[in-house]
């Protein structure tokens, strides 16, 4: 009211438009089921996949995940490669050709005392259903991964949360009528954090130590088994920027561990535990 009559008044703000949020975001179905030569199999997520000089494509995802039920050969990694399937619409995938299959490269997963970093690759076999696997999750072109700590918190400025991008062909989210995605705070970089991992088989649990950014979600939201592998990013107006990989989750406490995107990419980081990368060199891309 002014002056004792109603009028239209032009007011300014502080309100920035964000043209990401006019664009439909399809949640990525990165849920993969992996079968080892000895039978055992679990579930899992991809977190990117990454290109070598000769063209050769590799996802990454948790050891524990390439290698189900990971041997206790000290390195946690299956002596033989084993496949991987994509879930598509039911519990078991239909498929019977793997998109993937494990590598040697990545890093450890051995029990306590011993530093681990649990990092493997996979080469893919047929890229176009991997590519189907990360529909909706683009890496930005200006600054397609978190390069450090204050790097990370700089894209977190301005009260910005990471999303972990849980895929919706989960076996345990197919009924679910919208897609889903957790947001996190950082709480804290733990290092040589205390998890639990099973080995061999179902109930041989073993302490690891493993240096993780620690993530806390918003009240009654959590990681559920079967998560590990999802990629942690921060949207951007081009895209994402991929930040890590989660890797363990408590369900309790709303708390999630994730390895920092500048980590996997650091080959320095694999050498420290007798670990490999594949050889030369590796660029994140857009399957």
């Amino acid at each position: 009211m002014v002056g004792g009559r109603l009028l239209i008044c032009a007011v300014p703000t502080d309100v920035q438009q964000e043209s990401r949020f006019l664009d439909a975001r399809a949640q990525a179905a990165t849920a993969i089921h992996s079968v080892s030569t000895k039978g055992v199999a679990d579930w899992g997520a991809l977190a990117c996949v990454v290109q070598g000089d000769d063209g050769d494509a590799f996802a990454i995802a948790p050891a524990h995940v390439l290698s189900p039920y990971p041997p206790l050969n000290g390195r946690g990694i299956a002596e033989e490669n084993a496949k991987q399937f994509r879930v598509v619409r039911a519990e078991i995938p239909t498929d019977t050709v793997p998109c993937l299959e494990g590598t040697v490269h990545g890093g450890r997963l051995a029990p306590y005392p011993a530093t681990s970093f649990d990092v493997q690759f996979a080469k893919v076999t047929d890229l176009q259903r991997v590519s189907e696997a990360f529909s909706g999750i683009r890496w930005s072109v200006q600054h397609p991964f978190a390069v450090d700590l204050p790097d990370l918190f700089a894209l977190m400025q301005n009260g910005v949360l990471l999303e972990i991008m849980v895929p919706s062909n989960h076996k345990d989210r197919l009924s679910d009528a919208e897609p889903v995605v957790l947001f996190a705070d950082v709480s804290t970089y733990c290092e040589n954090c205390p998890l639990t991992y099973v080995f061999e088989s179902p109930g041989k649990s073993k302490l690891v130590l493993h240096s993780v950014l620690e993530l806390q979600l918003e009240l009654g939201h959590a990681t559920l088994g079967g998560d590990s592998g999802s990629p942690v990013v921060v949207p951007v107006n081009d895209g994402y920027v991929f930040v890590g990989m989660h890797i363990a989750g408590n369900i309790e406490a709303c708390t999630a561990w994730v390895i920092p995107a500048w980590e996997l990419f650091d080959p320095a980081r694999y050498a420290s535990v007798d670990g490999s990368m594949p050889s030369g060199a590796i660029s994140l891309f857009n399957p």
